[in-house]
């Protein structure tokens, strides 16, 4: 497909409305949970806690040039949660705020490629060997969530006991959240993988994929990316987008599944609390 920059801001703008679900539902689910967020600028701050997934500013300077007060404010809010200042950017940054960064001495963290494809009638849907053995599911109760939850664990392989405790908590948000499906994949009646859809006005996101250790290589997560695709072209979505880590297995894996490499977003960091506060 042909990338255009309105599909990038898009997928940019897509990602406000999903952290501002997720943290009302974390609030809802956990109601001691010290997160916050906040708009701003074109975009959002949602700052989740100290060792939490997300701990950063998102979808900020698409609308032109920003002034410092927006880095300020970042700062200000990351400095009461006790976490690093930290954005994630598209290409379409404006470079103002690429400027007032480097000024402050921001470095570069990490890169994450954004893949899309057209849905639709007539867009062919991946399929794996195998797949038929592969029986996919919609979670639609507790006991169907706590082996998702289950499978999170082993599939990320979460061996300490607080990032299960996160993850476990960021499952049972989403489960919550409206827009959100999660998916359980068996084989034989046995877990062996599972995944998460979003879909936000007709763009639905593909997250949260783990396939058990004892079913890998057997076509499970070709199988659920396939499923999650034509459940969003059922409920009307005309694009899917998914994140990766560059060059990756998972990567390729998701281009042999019709997905086109989009952007990149960049991820940029400033220093600890500690040290703005001396700074």
């Amino acid at each position: 497909m042909i990338i255009t920059q309105d599909d990038v801001r898009r997928c940019e703008l897509a990602s406000i409305a999903d952290s501002l679900l997720l943290l009302t539902a974390l609030h809802e689910t956990h109601p001691n949970w010290q997160a916050l967020g906040e708009e701003v600028d074109s975009g959002v701050i949602l700052l989740l806690g100290r060792g939490m997934y997300v701990n950063r500013a998102m979808a900020v300077g698409l609308d032109g040039p920003v002034d410092d007060g927006l880095v300020s404010r970042v700062e200000e809010l990351s400095a009461q949660m006790a976490v690093p200042p930290a954005f994630e950017l598209s290409p379409l940054v404006d470079s103002s705020l690429l400027e007032e960064l480097g000024r402050r001495c921001y470095r570069v963290t990490g890169f994450r490629t954004i893949l899309l494809r057209e849905l639709g009638p007539g867009e062919p849907m991946p399929s794996a060997t195998g797949e038929g053995e592969v029986d996919i599911e919609l979670v639609t109760d507790e006991v169907a969530l706590a082996e998702w939850q289950a499978n999170a664990r082993t599939g990320f392989e979460l061996h300490d006991q607080d990032a299960q405790e996160v993850s476990d908590r960021f499952s049972a948000a989403r489960y919550r959240t409206d827009g959100e499906h999660l998916f359980l994949a068996r084989i034989d009646g046995a877990v062996a993988g599972g995944g998460s859809l979003t879909i936000r006005d007709g763009l639905a996101t593909l997250g949260g994929m783990a396939t058990t250790p004892a079913f890998r290589r057997r076509g499970v997560q070709t199988a659920l990316v396939g499923h999650r695709l034509r459940h969003a072209a059922e409920l009307g979505c005309d694009l899917a987008r998914v994140g990766a880590d560059p060059g990756t297995i998972s990567e390729r894996n998701l281009q042999r599944s019709g997905f086109d490499i989009a952007y990149t977003q960049l991820f940029m960091s400033g220093p600890e609390p500690a040290d703005v506060g001396g700074s």
